[in-house]
């Protein structure tokens, strides 16, 4: 049941292609929310080879209707260079709403600050965000692996800041653990703050989707620390994410793809949210 350290680089491939194809735009838009008019973008953030370490905002271009280039190909504009004032970073760029989009949309659009993805480095595409909220037991084939019964609930617990890492970024196996594993997940980025928010009014608060990649040490998730799931779940690098965020107008239909991978679902993503921020505020750069 439990990974080596060894064995956990190489499903960082599979990963990456899930979100290739996930950031497929072709084919019909989604539906949008009510007076809903967000851009389709797949925002990144990424720092050059120059030795500085300034993290950057990026979008990956996409070239024509039917495109269905990788998230790790291509070229990216470099959204800093193009829009000081709101690229400093991915969450202070949704702060900006609909005109920092439109924004982004012209700099894209300007072919200008264009940088091969090739030679960057791809950063985690939001760093500073204000939750990390997870929900465990989110599909039936987990819950088999232990052995459990899909909760009627959502069983929500979160991660710390610092277990926030780059979608290539080496993970770490600690040596305090023995019990390393890992699990694929579907990332939701929000980017209007609310709470008490209507189920039908939910996706309106939605930046993007991502995809995650939710490493635990069992050990200390199940065992020790009086079963409390924080400290298992938040070592340094135990949530790689990335590599962009894709917002909700630039899929077509592949949110039923994701379903796919993680199927069968326990509950969907949507209501999950609406879940939380009951109890919570849902703010800027929220990520569950």
């Amino acid at each position: 049941m439990y990974r080596s350290v060894n064995s956990v680089r190489p499903v960082l491939k599979p990963v990456f292609e899930l979100c290739a194809r996930a950031c497929s735009v072709s084919g019909a838009a989604p539906p949008r929310a009510p007076g809903d008019s967000r851009l389709p973008l797949r925002l990144l953030q990424f720092q050059n080879y120059d030795g500085t370490g300034q993290l950057r905002v990026g979008a990956q271009v996409v070239e024509g209707p039917n495109s269905s280039a990788s998230p790790i190909q291509g070229e990216v504009v470099d959204i800093t260079a193009a829009l000081p004032n709101v690229g400093r970073d991915v969450k202070r760029l949704l702060e900006s709403g609909e005109v920092g989009q439109h924004a982004v949309r012209q700099a894209i659009e300007s072919g200008k600050h264009r940088l091969d993805v090739a030679n960057v480095r791809l950063c985690a595409p939001i760093t500073k965000p204000d939750k990390i909220i997870c929900v465990g037991l989110n599909y039936q084939d987990h819950c088999a692996e232990f052995n459990l019964p899909v909760p009627e609930e959502p069983t929500i617990f979160s991660k710390l800041a610092n277990a926030l890492a780059g979608p290539a970024d080496d993970i770490v196996m600690p040596k305090e653990t023995e019990e390393l594993d890992f699990e694929a997940e579907l990332a939701i980025v929000i980017g209007r703050k609310g709470r008490h928010i209507p189920a039908s009014e939910a996706l309106a608060h939605v930046a993007g989707y991502t995809v995650a990649h939710d490493v635990s040490a069992r050990d200390w998730q199940l065992k020790k620390n009086s079963g409390q799931w924080l400290l298992g779940k938040s070592f340094d690098g135990f949530c790689p994410i990335g590599p962009v965020i894709v917002t909700p107008q630039a899929l077509s239909g592949e949110l039923g793809l994701l379903s796919d991978f993680f199927s069968p679902l326990s509950f969907l993503s949507f209501r999950e949210t609406c879940y939380i921020q009951n109890v919570l505020i849902i703010a800027f750069g929220f990520v569950c």
